[in-house]
């Protein structure tokens, strides 16, 4: 399904269960409807309606460099304005982690919030990170001075970063330098931070440091689990989640 929202086309799986309670799944960076459906799904069988949005697809395309993570979760908030959605739960992982913190933090309809393997926190740069970050600045100058060749900043960056187009390079950059550590004392609804313990695009540090700032929070850890912990330990994530749910019903 698609919704115009903003002269954006959003695309959105919603499924309509039993219960008036409704859960909002939010992928992280890179992803697509695909890694929540299996999920989306599942809970609509236990009597959710669930709704499924695809950020990719509205999020990485065509938008204004200036567009950052707060631009998203208007849309998103948008659109479950439109579909008529007032209480529901969030669950988000990484880049929806960012979206969801911001949604729980300003709008007292999140009644349950989901943090799976949750970005928004800023990182810790070890020196050799630093000393790359400065390196690369130089580049960049000297680039854009017509000294070097710009072909010689090709060996920054990760290869999902290297993909994007410089558009969208400057959206990428808007929404990872945003520290929204500040926002977490104002989720007062429960929360439920689930993170892997191998994970390392958002490492235990992180899960600490949003377990700590938020006051109604519970953390669990898979021991044996990456960064996509709810793939790893699919009926694990489930489990834990549907007893959440059924906790604070």
């Amino acid at each position: 399904m698609f919704k115009k929202i903003d002269d954006i086309l959003v695309e959105y799986e919603f499924f309509e269960g039993e219960k008036q309670h409704c859960i909002v799944f939010l992928h992280g960076f890179g992803g697509n409807l695909n890694n929540f459906s299996y999920f989306a799904k599942t809970f609509n069988n236990f009597g959710y309606s669930t709704l499924n949005i695809n950020l990719t697809d509205f999020g990485f395309k065509s938008l204004p460099k200036f567009f950052n993570i707060y631009n998203f979760a208007e849309v998103v908030f948008k659109l479950l304005k439109s579909l008529k959605i007032h209480s529901f739960t969030l669950i988000g992982h990484s880049f929806g982690g960012r979206i969801s913190i911001i949604l729980s933090s300003m709008y007292n309809g999140v009644k349950n919030l989901v943090l799976v393997d949750s970005a928004g926190i800023k990182p810790r740069f070890s020196i050799k990170t630093k000393y790359k970050v400065i390196k690369y600045k130089a580049y960049k100058f000297l680039a854009n001075k017509k000294i070097i060749k710009k072909d010689k900043l090709k060996k920054f960056g990760s290869s999902d970063y290297k993909n994007l187009s410089n558009n969208l390079k400057g959206v990428f950059n808007n929404i990872i330098q945003e520290d929204l550590t500040y926002l977490l004392k104002n989720i007062k609804c429960k929360t439920l931070i689930v993170f892997g313990s191998k994970d390392k695009d958002t490492p235990m540090y992180m899960a600490k440091k949003l377990h700590k700032c938020i006051i109604k929070s519970k953390l669990v850890i898979f021991k044996n689990a990456g960064h996509y912990c709810y793939v790893d330990e699919s009926q694990k994530f489930i489990n834990l989640v549907k007893s959440f749910l059924g906790e604070n019903e």
